[in-house]
């Protein structure tokens, strides 16, 4: 009888511990020394760090957990704080001694599927293999759009950089910067994708212009731009179609490296950028004078732009 009970505690022990593996490959690390602002929905103590995880898994409201080793009489424990929500980066505050942990989610449009609405710095799994913080703008066509690239007219990052800058990306999430077009070829690769360029001007004045089928080509065949040219949606437009002639099947162009086709000028080199020019124009996004988009009415002043890419249904 003893050894009966025996294997069945065995078994019981391994059952657990397998379902504890399994639960731990839905939630990853965010960080080792931070918490959420925002106050747990529950809390529970525990001998095991395991308990948080399957506890988490158990609860259909749970998205997240983080959890604290301390001592009570002697006895060592784990705290384990649990949310309800998707939590950004800017809304996380130093904490020594917490470890917090999200679901994983593969990019923009997960986090939104699973509840995520405000726009910002959020840490995903790109594809499932890369560990990435990213900017997610959740307010704009029904959210969950990853943006690749940013600038606003305070003109905060210096767009004048090299090719392989511009392959690994550069700037600041929480300003302007440029997602790195290495990444972009494999993201684009890797499942099928939409682009969506927005634009505001101060007058308030917005600009859209969305294609499916966005792809970015390899580093060898110079991150070639191609997308669906009809457009899946417009606004406020006086030359629609921003990128439907001007920069559809370019290749990648930087200052120290001129692959537009326009024969007499350097675009890279004039525009002080890179981009997929065709004849330096009509979108101008980095020049160190501000942003242009012949798209805007005359006499707009640009506030900010974002190109962003969300996979599609």
């Amino acid at each position: 009888m003893k050894s009966y009970r025996s294997l069945l505690v065995t078994v019981l022990l391994l059952v657990i511990s397998n379902l504890s593996l399994i639960w731990a490959t839905l939630y990853e690390l965010v960080s080792s020394s931070s918490k959420p602002t925002k106050d747990p929905i529950r809390t529970y103590e525990s001998k095991f760090e395991q308990q948080c995880i399957s506890i988490c898994a158990r609860w259909d409201d749970c998205r997240a957990y983080a959890f604290t080793h301390s001592t009570v009489n002697g006895n060592s424990l784990i705290r384990c704080d649990f949310y309800d929500a998707i939590i950004s980066l800017q809304d996380l505050q130093r904490v020594d001694g917490v470890r917090f942990f999200m679901e994983k989610n593969l990019d923009c449009k997960d986090l939104y599927d699973r509840g995520a609405r405000q726009s910002g710095v959020y840490m995903v799994n790109l594809m499932g293999r890369q560990k990435k913080a990213v900017r997610c703008n959740m307010d704009v066509e029904d959210g969950g759009w990853l943006v690749f690239t940013r600038r606003t007219s305070q003109k905060i990052e210096n767009f004048n950089r090299l090719w392989n800058e511009y392959k690994n990306g550069f700037g600041n999430m929480e300003t302007e910067f440029w997602l790195g077009n290495d990444l972009l070829h494999e993201l684009t690769k890797w499942k099928p994708h939409q682009v969506f360029v927005w634009g505001i001007g101060m007058n308030g004045q917005e600009g859209i212009s969305m294609h499916r089928d966005f792809k970015v080509g390899s580093e060898d065949d110079g991150y070639r731009l191609t997308y669906d040219r009809s457009y899946i949606g417009l606004k406020s437009f006086e030359k629609p179609g921003i990128l439907d002639k001007s920069h559809y099947n370019m290749l990648f162009t930087t200052p120290d490296r001129d692959q537009d086709p326009y024969t007499t000028t350097h675009c890279g080199e004039r525009e002080e950028s890179g981009f997929w020019y065709s004849h330096c124009g009509p979108l101008k996004l980095f020049r160190p004078t501000g942003i242009i988009w012949s798209g805007f009415q005359t006499g707009s002043t640009i506030k900010e732009v974002q190109i962003m890419i969300k996979r599609q249904d």
